[in-house]
């Protein structure tokens, strides 16, 4: 007695029409299609018509083409010899099938093989199912993992890389350690002092009277040695209690110190403001080249780094601390500073980068508010860029600021802007008429 369930006639037609996964069938001596479902239109555009009379080169990706085309030759050659091993029956593999409008989805495809007796060969029963959701979920899990994997190697690198230390010198003295962003605790002012005072010029050998002379000028001298041996100990300590190694012997009544792998702002500025650019030299590569996108080419790297410097000045030196050995240094600093920011305002504007150049003038102004050369150079932006309102502005500011201060008039350079911008005939002339007065003065 045959106990199967009967055929359904229905539940076969819904599979064929199934509107997402298409069935079709191949005779393999042919390559043509014996059979396809309805479901290829909505999967490729094509109709089943249209699908019968291609070729399957048509269909498949020359890549894909010639993977199915070696395994299913391979799979043939072993079925009709006999072999009946899972593996060569069915199949299930990841294909590109190109759509009418030309464009080309991924699928999946799962084949089985049956013998055609009439023939004497072999036909292919396939499923086809779109899977673009599908990689496309993959690719964006993908990214997602590498993501990850590359924030946790470039945190990884960044830790193993990163000093032990990291200085602030400029606004206030700070000592962070690496990873952290909350300063190190000192167990006295003059033991967070010394560490400045040692770490400023990278000196591994320090004379201890000069040491002496910084931290306790006015202690005597028995005393100030005491107080010098107790604060290197408490500095050797409370780096210890960071794991931080820090030791010193005395040589010829001098310190000489193993410091601790650190890296500091002043560092960094030292390196980044070593002026590679000078207006001289940018204005004769104007004369002899007269091209600004040569100059510029020419100066990106230098004037990159220059800007770098000028982030990393977020205040005078050690303006914070009540250290009396760092007032010449600070001033010293902030000069280089003035003089650096003054360089590259005058590169940016032969160059003609006027918003660069107004955005580093307005550093300058901050720095000295009483300069004059600086507010020219702003008016004489406003010139080249015709804003009449923001000249006038700038212009009566500065007077009165002068008056009020100084108690006297703009001088004659800036008075003869003025000129300049009120007289609007002079306003419509060219740029050539505007340059005639020379922007560098001869010193």
């Amino acid at each position: 007695m045959n106990n199967s369930p009967p055929f359904n006639i229905e539940k076969l037609k819904f599979l064929l029409d199934n509107p997402f996964d298409c069935f079709w069938v191949v005779d393999i001596t042919t390559t043509r299609f014996i059979y396809v479902s309805p479901a290829v239109f909505t999967q490729l555009g094509w109709t089943v018509d249209e699908v019968m009379r291609l070729p399957i080169d048509k269909i498949f990706s020359p890549k894909s083409l010639q993977k199915l085309m070696n395994e299913e030759i391979k799979r043939y050659h072993h079925f009709i010899t006999g072999d009946r091993r899972p593996e060569i029956v069915s199949s299930l593999g990841e294909y590109e099938q190109y759509c009418k409008d030309g464009s080309i989805i991924p699928v999946e495809i799962s084949t089985h093989l049956v013998c055609d007796d009439e023939q004497s060969g072999a036909i292919v029963v396939g499923i086809t199912r779109d899977i673009t959701k599908r990689k496309n979920y993959e690719n964006h899990l993908l990214n997602v993992i590498l993501t990850q994997q590359g924030k946790i190697r470039e945190l990884e690198e960044s830790q193993h890389t990163q000093p032990a230390l990291i200085i602030h010198f400029f606004g206030k003295f700070l000592v962070t350690l690496r990873g952290s962003t909350l300063p190190v605790k000192w167990r006295t002012t003059k033991t967070e002092e010394l560490l400045a005072f040692l770490l400023q010029n990278d000196q591994l050998c320090v004379s201890r009277n000069s040491i002496i002379d910084a931290l306790w000028l006015e202690t005597d001298g028995d005393k100030a040695a005491k107080y010098l041996h107790t604060t290197l100990y408490n500095l050797k300590k409370d780096l210890k209690a960071h794991d931080i190694a820090f030791d010193w012997q005395l040589i010829n009544g001098s310190y000489c110190f193993s410091l601790p792998d650190y890296s500091s702002d002043l560092q960094e500025y030292k390196a980044m403001i070593k002026m590679e650019v000078t207006p001289q030299n940018v204005l004769k590569i104007v004369q002899v080249l007269e091209t600004i996108d040569v100059v510029e080419s020419l100066s990106k790297k230098s004037i990159r780094k220059i800007e770098a410097g000028i982030r990393l000045y977020r205040g005078d030196f050690l303006e914070e601390n009540d250290y009396l050995w760092a007032a010449a240094q600070r001033a010293d600093y902030r000069a280089l500073f003035e003089r650096t920011l003054y360089t590259l305002a005058r590169y940016y504007f032969l160059i003609h980068d006027y918003p660069s150049c107004r955005r580093i003038i307005f550093k300058l102004i901050d720095l000295d508010i009483l300069n004059e050369t600086y507010h020219e150079m702003l008016l004489k932006i406003y010139i080249f860029e015709k804003n009449n309102d923001a000249f006038m502005k700038h212009y009566q500011h500065l007077k009165a600021l002068l008056q009020s201060e100084l108690n006297q008039p703009p001088n004659a350079a800036i008075m003869n802007l003025y000129q300049q911008c009120h007289d609007q005939d002079k306003l419509r002339a060219s740029d050539k008429n505007i340059y005639y007065q020379p922007f560098f003065k001869n010193n």
